[in-house]
């Protein structure tokens, strides 16, 4: 700390907010704690922020399923299952990040087969074809991009709101 100019009472400052960064808020190594234990708190203030975090975007994405009129028309026992899963997965969140990862892995490998099934067809479309292919699935990636950012943000907005002292 001292080589970086950054007194002890700034770290202090930095460690008793730790649990109210951004999650993705990446404090470089020589910022950290030193000692095992502060460094361990530190860490696991961090991943409790970032389950908080997980969870709370799922639940916006549950709560925008639970809007949406096809889920509505699934029998009542459908949904209780949707909401099993979510209850699940946000009580339990190692057991959320392990299927949350599996999840990832699958959607890499889905992607990856649509991308060659597609890529085969485009190959005998014409100029003006590829163009239009690409101009959807560019914007396709946007709508994605841009609903993830929203739920992020919104999922921030939720969990400062809880914190802030009353």
């Amino acid at each position: 700390m001292p080589a970086l100019g950054i007194s002890k009472e700034v770290f202090e400052q930095l460690d008793k907010i730790g649990d109210r960064l951004d999650p993705d808020f990446s404090i470089p190594d020589a910022l950290l704690p030193r000692e095992g234990r502060a460094k361990q708190r530190w860490l696991e203030s961090r991943q409790k922020l970032q389950d908080e975090l997980a969870a709370e975007i799922s639940l916006l994405g549950y709560e925008a399923l639970q809007a949406d009129k096809e889920f509505q028309r699934l029998s009542p026992s459908q949904q209780e299952a949707f909401a099993a899963d979510w209850k699940m997965w946000v009580e339990n969140p190692a057991e959320f990040r392990r299927v949350r990862a599996e999840s990832e892995q699958l959607f890499k490998k889905l992607d990856q087969k649509l991308r060659e099934k597609m890529l085969t067809g485009i190959e005998s479309a014409t100029e003006e074809q590829k163009m239009e292919f690409s101009t959807v699935i560019s914007a396709l990636a946007e709508r994605i991009r841009s609903l993830r950012q929203r739920y992020r943000r919104r999922a921030l907005e939720r969990i400062a709101a809880r914190k802030r002292p009353a």
